[in-house]
């Protein structure tokens, strides 16, 4: 009838994948003007769906991890201009921690939220230099060695002398183990093993494995332990003090010096965190998910 037909979406699983497609159409005459003809426009909106799903879960799960100490110092400041007349001078100094405690873990989380939206954007200011990857984890070792949540763990490095110099941002590099370690050290208990290996692997990459003897991360988490906000164990995570973001940030600085990154770990029998760098980096960032 000469008019244009309205977009339609359809969805449709392939394997484990659900693909989106928008279609629309619109009559059309054939080269000789004698005949209607219809034309189709498929749009794959795959990604896009995905992206937008992704923010919308993303804005959901950052409101609920900002709301928690907020709603948390909001009841306690309540509380205090209430009561802190006749409130006992202990229960006072209770409240007041408790307060300081969840403005700091609010400040943690939007550190961390600042810190993705810069890795994130274009210029995520990433400064490549020559790094001595073994020096780095004998570094790290021995400054998490001297700290007090530290105390009672034995943090063991081992680095092959054959990995020598990479191209790497030493600033964010350093920061995508202290997130490793400190996840290591919260998770497991007094007594355990935490090892920081290096070693070139037959891809010509360096493989570096952040490994402990806690207790694991089930079968079912293991996939998702680098989405932003996943936790395995909600309540423990917060009262550990993580934000839920730290795996992300890991996740996208060794995007950025072309690497990738993973985890292996059975219930039970520890965690090992692995990534790999490439040796001849040149700074070229990997747009892997």
């Amino acid at each position: 009838g000469g008019q244009v037909l309205p977009r339609q979406e359809f969805e449709f699983t392939e394997g484990q994948q659900t693909c989106c497609i928008e279609v629309s159409g619109a009559p059309v005459l054939s080269p000789d003007g004698k005949s209607q003809w219809a034309l189709f426009v498929i749009h794959d909106m795959t990604q896009q769906r995905k992206l937008e799903r992704l923010r919308r879960d993303f804005v959901a799960n950052a409101s609920h991890e900002l709301r928690t100490p907020l709603s948390m110092i909001k009841g306690y400041v309540e509380t205090l201009v209430d009561g802190h007349q006749t409130m006992p001078e202990e229960e006072r100094d209770r409240f007041l921690r408790t307060i300081q405690r969840h403005s700091e873990r609010l400040n943690d989380i939007i550190q961390d939220l600042l810190t993705l939206s810069r890795l994130e954007s274009t210029t995520p200011g990433i400064n490549f230099e020559p790094l001595d990857i073994a020096s780095l984890l004998e570094a790290l070792g021995d400054e998490y060695r001297r700290r007090p949540n530290a105390v009672g763990h034995v943090i063991a490095v081992s680095a092959s002398p054959a990995v020598g110099m990479i191209q790497a941002d030493l600033v964010k590099l350093s920061q995508v183990f202290s997130n490793l370690i400190d996840n290591a050290l919260k998770y497991t208990p007094k007594g355990s093993r935490i090892e920081l290996q290096a070693r070139i692997v037959e891809t010509n990459e360096i493989e570096i494995v952040v490994q402990d003897n806690g207790p694991g991360i089930p079968a079912e988490d293991l996939p998702h332990i680098f989405e932003r906000f996943y936790r395995v164990d909600k309540g423990r995570s917060r009262e550990t003090g993580g934000t839920g973001l730290g795996l992300s940030i890991v996740k996208h600085i060794v995007q950025m010096h072309g690497g990738r990154v993973w985890a292996e770990s059975e219930a039970g029998q520890g965690t090992s965190i692995l990534l790999r760098l490439p040796r001849n980096s040149t700074g070229k960032v990997s747009t892997a998910d």
